[in-house]
């Protein structure tokens, strides 16, 4: 079975030579049940990701993605997580409640986030963002790295990722949600309907139970560094 994700301390990540990450566990659990070993291939952004899924050099995407990723020529496996976006400042920041309070902000995102749509929204409302666009692919970890250094005020990141992200870059701190929490899913090609099948069914008989609970304390509620 082969994984399509990007690196991270949520996805998938090598320590001490073995691999591990949420995603990479669950999926794994997933391909032991079935008698598959576990392939991984990585990219650098979802854009890739999809690329790489469609021209048949994957079998799956599990990258802490928004079920709503899906297109036309991809299916969403069934919920396995909820996931809000959450603005991020630095430690010294002033408290921000709510969305009025990013007026005269300047917001960092990858040009293909999840969360640029509701951005775009804010401003077309009249809320004054200036929203700056990566150039090229920009993972969570180097959105948060601009923040801390100063280069961007604020980043928007999926609340699942805050607190394994935090466990690398202290200066931060989360402020508020901008939406209510959406369902995450893992991505197949459309065409793919017995392995959509199966993936739900697994996930059906997964989620919540005791193996999940634990991973997930484990990466992403009380994550260690990502080198334990």
């Amino acid at each position: 079975l082969r994984l399509i994700t990007t690196p991270g301390p949520v996805n998938y990540y090598v320590a001490r030579g073995r691999l591990k990450g949420f995603e990479y566990d669950l999926v794994r659990r997933f391909a032991e049940r079935n008698s598959m070993r576990v392939d991984v291939v990585t990219a650098d952004s979802v854009a890739e990701m999809r690329r790489l899924l469609l021209a048949g050099r994957g079998d799956l995407i599990a990258a802490s993605l928004p079920a709503e990723m899906a297109g036309a020529d991809l299916a969403a496996t069934r919920p396995y997580d909820y996931s809000a976006p959450v603005v991020v400042s630095r430690a010294d920041d002033r408290s921000l409640l709510d969305v009025a309070d990013l007026a005269g902000r300047r917001i960092v995102l990858p040009a293909e986030s999840p969360y640029l749509e509701t951005v775009r929204t804010l401003q077309r409302r009249g809320l004054a963002i200036t929203l700056e666009p990566a150039q090229g692919a920009l993972t969570a970890e180097q959105a948060l790295v601009r923040v801390a250094q100063g280069r961007s005020d604020l980043a928007i990141i999926s609340s699942n990722l805050v607190r394994a992200e935090f466990a690398r870059q202290l200066e931060l701190r989360a402020q508020f949600a901008l939406a209510e929490p959406a369902p995450m899913a893992w991505l197949v090609r459309g065409t793919d309907r017995q392995l959509l099948s199966a993936l739900d069914e697994f996930l059906d008989e997964t989620y919540q139970s005791g193996f999940y609970k634990a991973l997930y304390s484990r990466y992403v509620e009380r994550p260690a560094p990502m080198g334990d």
